[in-house]
């Protein structure tokens, strides 16, 4: 791969991390918003462990997949909002 496409893929995975962030923030979800926005800047710095970082937040009990952005989990979210933010994130 070229290293315009993978700086290209970076930057895409970067600005995406940042509104998985910006997300995760606004709904009061701190634990996850810190754990992507680590990843993001490891990433950004070129330190290829922020992959790493970011792929183990993924799979096991526990685990981002099992995250829902819901009302009833202490999310600050109005429940008519909770399935359009779930797809989003």
């Amino acid at each position: 791969m070229a290293t315009d496409e993978v700086e290209a893929r970076a930057s895409r995975l970067a600005n995406l991390l940042d509104e998985a962030v910006g997300l995760l923030e606004k709904h009061g979800e701190s634990h996850w918003a810190s754990r992507l926005a680590t990843s993001r800047g490891r990433i950004a710095a070129g330190d290829t462990y922020g992959l790493d970082h970011l792929l183990s937040a993924f799979g096991g009990m526990g685990s981002l997949n099992d995250l829902l952005v819901l009302r009833v989990n202490g999310h600050e979210i109005n429940e008519a909002q909770e399935g359009a933010v779930n797809t989003r994130l």
